[in-house]
């Protein structure tokens, strides 16, 4: 399955590299919430290829009818944000992805990333590990970084497009300073599940599940934890808003807990 869905994500990345740099018709679905031409491209493309290669499993989209969403409820389902970050496909910072993951009795056990400007691509497997593609096809295993001395060497990613009060406020209290704002969701936890940064932290709304399944696949078998903003385990069968993501080792959850 994982390789059907890394072609499925490659192919994904095609098209949109395609488009990227030609002019994106923008429509608002809501306040700091745009979508576009391509991202109702490739959530179709990605839907329908998943169909194809896996009929009978239900795929919960961003861009999709929301009548579909209610299958997620169901024993297996796959989730997919066909472009997370699509304020950074609007700017051209290039830090959006393509998501997808397959949720199996409410826990995440199959996630492929791409990040198609850099040409990037990760993926994890439950029991089999996490692991970046290289551009030759080499695959790289991945780790998230040993836990720091203290907090104030903490490394965290926030939102550049969401970040809010609460949050910087929190880290502060801890002596968490050292902080880089990316914009899409998938990436900032990729940061965690790679090294290059130790948490993700946000404490607020604003994210979907779609926005956690692939990403939680993935760090989980890096050695991370991905809980909502008040360190609870996200259930997929539940609201599709989250309360905030956490992306970061269990000993620093429990330093954020403290």
């Amino acid at each position: 399955m994982i390789d059907a869905l890394l072609k499925i994500a490659a192919d994904a990345t095609a098209i949109i590299l395609e488009k990227y740099e030609g002019e994106l018709s923008v429509e608002w679905k809501g306040v700091n919430d745009p979508v576009t031409a391509l991202d109702k491209e490739v959530n179709a493309f990605v839907v329908g290829a998943i169909e194809k290669a896996f009929p009978g499993i239900p795929v919960i989209a961003e861009e999709s009818d929301p009548a579909s969403w209610a299958a997620r409820r169901g024993p297996v389902a796959f989730f997919v944000d066909p472009i997370d970050g699509t304020r950074d496909l609007i700017e051209r910072t290039g830090d959006f992805c393509v998501m997808l993951g397959l949720v199996e009795d409410n826990r995440p056990t199959k996630g492929v990333i791409a990040w198609p400007t850099k040409r990037r691509t990760f993926f994890g497997e439950k029991g089999k590990g996490a692991f970046e593609i290289a551009r030759d096809g080499s695959r790289k295993p991945i780790r998230v970084a040993p836990t720091p001395k203290d907090r104030a060497s903490t490394r965290t990613v926030v939102s550049r497009y969401h970040a809010d009060p609460k949050t910087l406020a929190f880290l502060d209290s801890l002596g968490m300073r050292d902080r880089t704002e990316v914009g899409s969701a998938g990436l900032k936890v990729l940061r965690v599940a790679t090294g290059e940064a130790d948490a993700y932290v946000h404490l607020t709304g604003g994210g979907k599940l779609w926005d956690a399944c692939a990403p939680e696949a993935i760090l989980a078998e890096a050695g991370g934890v991905l809980t909502d903003g008040q360190g609870r385990t996200l259930d997929y069968r539940g609201d599709l808003g989250l309360a905030g993501m956490i992306a970061a080792t269990t000993d620093i959850l429990a330093w954020l807990r403290s």
